[in-house]
């Protein structure tokens, strides 16, 4: 009888350690507003958008719409881009993100030079704080927090 519990308790916990090297790794799902003023002058860009993640052990997906304002000038951004996610292994919550291939819906008229330097660099690192189980905070190095919040 002990040998039996014993073989069950071996088979949980194997279990549980699978399960949880699964699931390593933040998994984001969620959208937020976002109004990003790049400088502190009123010549400088500026974004105001939405920004959907979906991001999982691997890879997942950004979709950014919104519109971006130039002193003489005003794009639509409607883009969807896949990623490959790595997670730092001594700071917990730190995400690198790379794309791998974007769509530019047929509104999108923001040229691509203009993309890459303010809104979606070739190589991203932002950092996800989850503060409830629908809600979380996502930081970058050149932006506020954006808060982001299960649909």
């Amino acid at each position: 009888m002990i040998a039996i519990l014993s073989l069950l308790l071996a088979v949980l916990a194997v279990c549980i350690v699978l399960m949880l090297k699964s699931r390593q790794g933040t998994q984001v799902e969620c959208s937020g507003q976002i109004h990003s003023v790049f400088g502190d002058n009123q010549t400088l860009p500026e974004f105001r958008g939405i920004y959907t993640l979906n991001l999982e052990k691997q890879q997942g997906f950004l979709s950014i719409n919104g519109s971006f304002r130039m002193p003489d000038a005003t794009y639509t951004v409607q883009r969807v881009t896949r990623v490959m996610t790595a997670y730092s292994g001594n700071q917990q919550g730190v995400i690198e993100l790379k794309p791998v291939s974007e769509h530019v819906l047929t509104g999108d008229n923001l040229p691509e030079e203009l993309y890459r330097r303010y809104i979606f660099s070739p190589v991203s690192v932002i950092t996800v704080n989850k503060t409830l189980p629908w809600s979380w905070l996502i930081r970058n190095l050149y932006s506020p927090v954006l808060v982001c919040t299960a649909d």
